[in-house]
């Protein structure tokens, strides 16, 4: 059956994608004033560390949450934690029953879970907690393909966490989390310089943490864009790191998405049996996870090697079974790969009705994803911390000086929040779970 006869339930769904997101449009007149209440909250965290939980306190709600397993359990203990008034214990439960939905690529409750975690974290006046939930938001957004609103709330991690006295591992953890969640976003943009520059200090980051893992995701990230600059060579050494992380973490995602990097180079270079071989590697590693987001990249590596070796029949099939996993989820920048293969599979065989179809879907996607609007909402955003930032969070003699600095060389500023003294140092993006 040709693709063209599910024009109308392609239609339906794309009606019902995007209306999802058209509520965020009407924040976007508020922008400056969001981020202007943000710094002046900022402005007082500089003058005194914010109100909290004991160390003690927290190894115990730790390990209260940590011994429910799944969905099922994790919504039981929050409840009850809820009714019995635990504060933190509800922060927690909160936190992590969005990481275990978001693991399952449900993103939209995710982000009801992490939103609720960050509004009883910031009335505790609890800063770490506070900054967890931020970068977890962005990065359900970031999964979501929603650049603008995911770059707000990493953006605002930085800042938090710059701001903190707080120097134990989590605070640093939660720093480093937000420099790649930004890093990412530049990636994604086309920003190599400025992304380069703040994934070399995540990198940094966790190797002072000595987190196999957060290594692992960062040098992935730096040899993709190794990659998509032609860097052969580097891209090959940067994702051999990232493996050998993976490998001594014994992390399964990880090595699964490395293979698909491997199998990415090697198609560049016209080694198609090897290509296919890492991808089938991946594809294994991944297709029982209940991480579609992820397994998804195997899936439609799969598929674009299919379609360049004009195996129409494996293209379809592998294209048939990626595209309603991409609507379930709700991933536009998935959908947005899968419409373009469409499309040059049927203007190669000749279907043009078909082709002209997947083109205007896979275009309509790709804006949706990043149009000029949202990268005047992501310029304007940083521009606003930066000429804000000094003005109201003047430093303390006892603190190192923070600047918040864009790269003037380009039309996208980012808001980095580093010390004075530090330097700076596709595939689908590696990322924090």
């Amino acid at each position: 059956m040709k693709h063209c006869n599910h024009h109308t339930s392609d239609l339906q769904f794309l009606h019902r994608f995007f209306p999802i997101f058209e509520k965020k449009r009407l924040r976007q007149a508020f922008v400056a004033s969001e981020f202007l209440l943000f710094i002046c909250l900022l402005a007082a965290s500089c003058k005194k560390q914010a109100a909290g939980f004991t160390a003690e306190e927290r190894h115990f709600a730790d390990s209260i949450v940590c011994a429910a397993h799944g969905i099922e359990a994790l919504t039981r203990l929050q409840k009850q934690q809820e009714r019995a008034g635990n504060k933190l214990g509800n922060i927690i439960a909160l936190r992590e029953l969005g990481k275990e939905l978001r693991n399952e690529s449900r993103f939209e409750e995710a982000i009801g879970f992490h939103s609720e975690g960050l509004r009883l974290a910031e009335a505790a006046g609890d800063t770490s907690e506070w900054v967890q939930a931020l970068n977890n938001i962005g990065t359900d957004y970031r999964r979501m393909g929603v650049l603008d609103m995911a770059q707000e709330y990493h953006t605002k991690a930085c800042m938090l966490s710059e701001e903190c006295s707080d120097t134990s591992f989590t605070a640093r953890k939660n720093r480093v989390v937000s420099l790649n969640g930004l890093g990412n976003i530049y990636m994604t943009l086309g920003n190599h310089e400025r992304a380069t520059e703040l994934l070399r200090r995540a990198l940094k980051g966790e190797q002072a943490l000595n987190s196999d893992i957060g290594q692992a995701i960062n040098y992935a990230n730096l040899g993709s864009i190794f990659e998509q600059q032609g860097k052969t060579d580097s891209a090959w050494a940067y994702y051999h790191l990232s493996m050998a992380h993976n490998q001594r973490a014994h992390n399964t995602l990880g090595m699964a998405l490395c293979h698909n990097y491997f199998g990415s180079l090697y198609e560049k270079a016209h080694q198609y049996d090897k290509a296919i071989s890492e991808y089938e590697t991946s594809y294994q590693l991944m297709k029982d996870s209940k991480d579609e987001w992820h397994a998804l990249n195997a899936l439609i590596a799969l598929a674009g090697i299919s379609n360049a070796m004009h195996d129409e029949a494996k293209t379809l099939d592998y294209l048939s079974r990626a595209k309603p996993i991409a609507e379930r989820i709700l991933s536009k920048e998935h959908l947005a790969d899968i419409y373009t293969l469409y499309y040059k599979h049927y203007k190669r065989t000749g279907d043009h009705r078909s082709a002209l179809y997947a083109h205007e879907q896979a275009t309509n996607l790709k804006d949706s994803v990043l149009d000029m609007e949202k990268m005047n909402r992501i310029q304007n955003i940083s521009l606003n911390i930066e000429r804000n930032l000094s003005r109201l969070c003047p430093q303390s003699q006892h603190q190192p000086a923070v600047s918040c600095q864009g790269n003037r060389g380009h039309g996208l500023h980012s808001p980095l929040c580093k010390q004075t003294d530090e330097q700076p140092a596709l595939q689908r993006l590696q990322v924090y779970p």
